[in-house]
């Protein structure tokens, strides 16, 4: 995903609102598999996603050390 893109779908599940697309995602397992349907530049885009674990503080951290 890029910055801009709008989520319409989420497994053929209309999004009407951010709160929808964040509890359709929170429904779904780690590792499991989305498709998302997106409107890029205008563009009807359909992408497949894995969702996957939101880092920990310290990794979070370790990354921001790591760039400076």
């Amino acid at each position: 995903m890029r910055a801009g893109d709008i989520i319409e779908q989420i497994n053929d599940q209309p999004v009407t609102d951010t709160d929808a697309a964040q509890k359709q995602v929170q429904a779904s397992s780690i590792g499991s598999n989305l498709t998302l349907q997106l409107r890029r530049n205008g563009q009807e885009l359909k992408i497949n996603a894995r969702i996957g674990n939101f880092p920990t503080q310290p990794a979070i951290q370790e990354q921001e050390n790591s760039a400076n």
